[in-house]
């Protein structure tokens, strides 16, 4: 499959190890769909988003917290059942119990199913949420995953002082696609191999300037890094990769795919 062309790999379903956003569909339209309705359900609910969306924070990356807040809290396990959010998440399950001793200790890597139902609301809430803020800062950035590189060559990507630049060498790659997207857009996108999120952030915040993070992952690690950003108060926005099939999952990198038209709308 690693010959597929992008084209093709932008429509063609794909699984993860734990999650799929096409779930049984051809397109990852029903996905986008549900989880907007859902937060919009949500806000319409609550009184605080702010009190709810660091709540979701403070619970959703600990398992045993997850399982306790939700039972506490009826309206987020009806969310989750009324949007099918099960029907993205069916290998989880699967993956779990194939986990090795050590791997259960990797919070990434044993994240429960209802964790990832979290994920998915915190992601798509922090997407309501900050998107003025993050139109609105002097400095736009996006840290991109290597995984959507065109797996069929060597990737030439060169590093600045910040990360590694898309060196465009492929018409065949996700990478290059979005960043000629992001850099008409005056967002810069750097392919995430060596950048230490948490000090740039602190080193971008001494100059007095206001910035932005646009991220693209797979669905734990997106969540991780978007509820880092409001840690310290930068609007961040997320789009999550179609599944989760790089080395870390699998032991090698699969062919993976964005939804470019939910990238376009993001951004813009």
């Amino acid at each position: 499959m690693t010959d597929v062309k992008i084209d093709v790999l932008k429509e063609l379903p794909i699984s993860g190890k734990t999650y799929s956003l096409f779930g049984s569909s051809e397109n990852t339209d029903m996905f986008y769909k549900n989880i907007n309705l859902a937060v919009e359900d949500i806000l319409l609910s609550i009184n605080s988003p702010r009190i709810f969306t660091e709540k979701i924070i403070s619970v959703a990356f600990n398992k045993r917290k997850a399982k306790q807040w939700v039972k506490k809290n009826p309206i987020v396990l009806s969310i989750i059942d009324k949007y099918s959010f099960g029907e993205f998440t069916k290998n989880v399950n699967s993956h779990l119990s194939e986990l090795k001793i050590l791997q259960k200790y990797d919070k990434t890597l044993a994240a429960t199913e209802l964790q990832y139902h979290l994920f998915f609301i915190l992601i798509f809430l922090l997407n309501k949420l900050n998107k003025q803020n993050f139109k609105n800062s002097d400095y736009k950035f996006a840290l991109l995953p290597h995984c959507l590189h065109d797996l069929t060559r060597e990737c030439l990507a060169k590093p600045d002082d910040t990360d590694f630049l898309c060196a465009g060498c492929s018409k065949n790659c996700f990478v290059k696609e979005i960043s000629s997207l992001l850099n008409h857009n005056n967002i810069k996108p750097y392919i995430w191999m060596k950048l230490n999120l948490r000090n740039y952030l602190k080193k971008i915040s001494k100059t007095g300037r206001t910035v932005g993070v646009l991220g693209i992952a797979c669905i734990p690690e997106l969540a991780r890094g978007m509820a880092r950003c409001y840690r310290y108060n930068v609007p961040a926005l997320g789009l999550p990769l179609n599944a989760n099939r790089c080395i870390r999952w699998f032991g090698e990198f699969l062919p993976n795919s964005i939804n470019m038209k939910e990238l376009k709308g993001l951004i813009r």
